[in-house]
């Protein structure tokens, strides 16, 4: 999917990681998708911009109980 929406590819990997990492530690736009005694989910919706490539994207996250610390699905 990277590959076809972005032109991304493996060697690429770090640039999506870094992209996410700073979405979800900047975003107003997570959207709690439900919970239970172990975590909370969220998904978030976003444009990414690649290599004069737009796509947008969706990604889920989790936090654990007890934890501030969202965690990519």
């Amino acid at each position: 999917m990277f590959a076809a929406a972005l032109g991304m590819s493996r060697k690429d990997a770090g640039a999506l990681r870094d992209w996410l990492l700073q979405l979800a530690a900047n975003s107003g736009d997570a959207v709690e998708t439900g919970s239970d005694a172990y975590r909370q989910r969220f998904e978030i919706l976003a444009e990414m911009r690649y290599v004069g490539r737009n796509a947008r994207l969706r990604s889920a996250w989790m936090i654990r109980t007890g934890e501030d610390l969202p965690r990519l699905v």
